[in-house]
């Protein structure tokens, strides 16, 4: 019975999509506008860019996937595009085949399944991908009016990525690709930070002893809750999140005020 109200269980149906796509949107966008300056886009023949890093993403299972960011050239959206990725490693040839749906400008990230890092000696993921060079193709490209682009004998390049680390649970996978849900999660330690300061540090709860402030406090900001708070701001349309990335600033110091008071 758990299982079937299972929060992934739940994020994964395709009713979800309509009630938290937005949210993720907002967190995605707002990821590649903070990388902007970072990210090294090369051109693939006019057809569309690819990003040169390629990031480490760690996944729930403990393992760690490369993701490899691509986008339509500007002024083109493709239907559909393949690619095929490889590493080659000990002279075995590691390859994957990548689908692509209604590619536009904005950056979509795919995962290598086939193609992993290498491993140190306690079997922790190394900085490079097998071979330390891809070698990326542009196998299809079907524009926006169902029609094949031609010229794909010599879209393909070889490079040698530089390798960005990701946060545990940085990007997760949802509705067919990957996204970046930074955002949702800073979002989510402001709400545990103004409920510290509504809870325990406000005048009109001081009466109480200070321990069961901190304990109510702990209490209302399991992980569950601050979920259960965040999309209920957030749920439909991410307004709310949108907000706080326009709105007053009074918030952006919480998180630093309240690591100082908890060691106090």
């Amino acid at each position: 019975m758990a299982g079937i109200f299972s929060p992934s269980r739940i994020l994964s149906s395709a009713l979800s999509k309509r009630f938290f796509l937005d949210a993720f949107q907002v967190s995605d966008r707002h990821y590649w506008q903070r990388e902007a300056s970072k990210a090294s886009w090369k051109d693939l023949r006019g057809f569309i860019e690819y990003d040169m890093r390629v990031i480490s993403a760690p996944m729930p299972n403990g393992k760690s996937k490369l993701l490899v960011a691509v986008r339509a050239v500007r002024g083109r959206r493709f239907k559909r595009v393949k690619l095929s990725i490889a590493a080659k490693h000990q002279g075995v040839i590691y390859r994957d085949t990548l689908e692509i749906h209604n590619l536009t400008e904005e950056p979509r990230l795919v995962g290598l399944p086939d193609i992993c890092l290498k491993l140190d000696r306690k079997g922790r993921d190394h900085a490079l991908p097998v071979s330390g060079s891809l070698f990326i193709k542009l196998a299809e490209a079907v524009n926006s009016y169902d029609v094949s682009v031609d010229g794909f004998k010599k879209t393909a390049e070889i490079f040698r990525p530089v390798v960005v680390k990701a946060q545990r649970g940085e990007f997760v996978y949802r509705w067919g690709r990957y996204w970046n849900t930074a955002l949702i999660e800073k979002e989510k330690q402001n709400i545990k930070s103004r409920s510290y300061f509504r809870v325990v540090k406000s005048a009109g709860q001081l009466w109480r002893p200070l321990r069961l402030r901190r304990v109510l406090h702990e209490l209302l900001t399991i992980r569950p809750l601050l979920s259960l708070a965040f999309w209920n701001e957030n749920l439909g349309t991410a307004n709310h999140l949108r907000n706080s990335l326009e709105g007053p600033k009074e918030f952006v110091s919480l998180a630093m005020k309240l690591a100082r008071t908890e060691a106090a």
